[in-house]
């Protein structure tokens, strides 16, 4: 399995810098906190130029009602994405519970892609534990995200080991695991050894590493020729 590699970016300028060194192109505005959603009218600009070309995946928006979440992604299903991110910022179990409930019923055209936390870290156990819920409610990926981007990244929040503790048992019931949150090119690495399906990045391909500011083609270069010498070097230590 290789991991693929996804960029998220502010507008279509941003796409034009990392159309040749990603595999998915997420839409995703950082100056509107952690899963800024973009207008469903650029969305469907980049989705008229780059369908087909480039896997497109967008944030729903920081939403927190069930119920706005459901009128939300019935809006984003008919768009014509490859994935749509739901934020999972309800900390009540019950509310967590009502929102599965309400994604199975719904007959979507569009994969989900589950967005997990890392500051909740006292849900980790019921979202690995439930985790056959996720994949009931239509989730094809739970990616592992930090919520406050002025604070630490996702390693100074999990050891790397608690890392694939939730990595592998997300895989086992068949769900896709993504992980991101102010990763920075020295970690890649690190959690390509995790085995993930697709790590996330944007922080570490902007201009002084500041996700506010404008993506740097020159970092993505770096960065993405570094993702591949990493991967390669990832696969020859999992099958040595």
């Amino acid at each position: 399995m290789k991991t693929k590699l996804l960029i998220s970016v502010k507008d279509i300028l941003e796409i034009k810098k990392i159309i040749k060194y990603t595999d998915i192109v997420d839409l995703k505005m950082p100056d509107l906190g952690p899963l800024g959603s973009w207008n469903k009218k650029n969305i469907v600009k980049v989705i008229d130029k780059y369908k087909f070309k480039k896997i497109l995946s967008a944030t729903l928006g920081n939403i927190i009602t069930n119920e706005k979440i459901i009128s939300n992604l019935l809006e984003f299903d008919n768009l014509g994405l490859d994935y749509i991110k739901i934020g999972l910022f309800n900390k009540k179990i019950e509310d967590i519970n009502k929102l599965f409930l309400l994604l199975k019923k719904l007959n979507l055209k569009t994969n989900l892609v589950g967005v997990f936390f890392a500051e909740n870290k006292n849900l980790l156990d019921f979202f690995i534990k439930n985790s056959f819920k996720l994949k009931e409610s239509r989730f094809k990926i739970i990616l592992m995200d930090t919520l406050n981007k002025q604070s630490g990244g996702l390693l100074d929040i999990f050891s790397v080991s608690e890392l694939d503790y939730f990595v592998q048992n997300i895989k086992k019931n068949n769900l896709k695991v993504g992980l991101a949150g102010k990763i920075q090119s020295f970690q890649i690495k690190t959690l390509l050894s995790l085995s993930p399906h697709l790590i996330g990045l944007r922080s570490a391909v902007c201009d002084r590493n500041n996700r506010n500011l404008d993506i740097s083609e020159d970092l993505v270069q770096k960065v993405s020729d570094q993702f591949k010498s990493d991967t390669i070097n990832a696969h020859e230590v999992a099958g040595a």
